[in-house]
């Protein structure tokens, strides 16, 4: 195994359970939200649980023709419903798809969006989960059509979570150029989990770009908290993302945004 590829896994190891720390207490958020990622969740009797008020199993990816890839949870994490049903914490399923030419092959189109909806209920169905978790992140614009698509999709998926009694959530990426979600759109989701950390990815050429206050940061907290607020998004529906995980970069010199070696 080459080094590169040695380090990626381990920083995915690391993930472990991502807590999102709520910005209010006593709100229809969780107070603490955690994502318990599928190669990690035969351990998760190893993980201290007390603190989290929900529990997201990472993930189910949505495939160009709408599929999910199927996960077998209960053997993966055996005895985790049972104890999180104990304990009164609920378990989502996230569904993963990443990238705005996935989202236009899903969405603009009307078989595979019935499909996943198919697939969605199948999950909904089942005892084990309490909702399902969104995370849809694009990098630059999509058609018209696709949003519509999405949109519609969404209201539907929405009815019949609300019939059955689970609850619709989302991640909230920090590129400002993905404007899936409209004001209606949001108001379906229960809750939204901000993408609050630096917004890095492996084959960058610069470092960074890294989370901060100011109010010029393109991914800092002030603007992806403005962009929430602008879909109407109340503070108390918001949990902030805190990644127990980091990525180490040789660079040309110690100054954020330096070029990367």
């Amino acid at each position: 195994m080459n080094p590169s590829r040695r380090r990626a896994l381990q920083l995915a190891a690391a993930l472990a359970l991502s807590p999102a720390l709520a910005r209010a207490q006593g709100s229809l958020a969780p107070a603490a939200l955690g994502y318990l990622p599928w190669w990690m969740a035969a351990g998760w009797r190893e993980l201290r649980l007390e603190a989290f008020g929900r529990l997201v199993l990472f993930d189910a990816p949505i495939g160009a023709d709408g599929a999910l890839e199927r996960r077998a949870w209960h053997k993966l994490a055996p005895g985790l419903a049972a104890h999180s049903q104990a304990h009164g914490r609920g378990l989502e399923l996230a569904l993963t798809l990443l990238g705005e030419g996935d989202f236009e092959r899903v969405f603009a189109q009307a078989r595979p969006r019935e499909r996943l909806l198919g697939e969605c209920m199948r999950y909904l169905d089942d005892a084990m989960f309490a909702g399902l978790h969104l995370d849809l992140e694009g990098y630059s614009d999509v058609s018209a059509d696709a949003i519509a698509g999405f949109r519609g999709w969404l209201a539907a998926l929405h009815e019949n979570a609300a019939a059955r009694g689970k609850t619709l959530s989302a991640f909230f990426p920090a590129s400002d150029a993905f404007d899936a979600y409209d004001a209606p759109a949001a108001g379906r989701m229960a809750w939204w989990v901000a993408q609050l950390y630096d917004a890095h990815w492996a084959e960058s050429k610069v470092t960074g770009p890294l989370v901060t206050r100011s109010d010029t940061n393109a991914v800092g907290i002030a603007r992806a908290l403005a962009r929430l607020a602008a879909l109407g998004v109340a503070r108390e529906r918001i949990l902030l993302s805190v990644p127990l995980y980091g990525w180490q970069w040789a660079a040309a010199s110690e100054r954020p945004g330096a070029a990367a070696l």
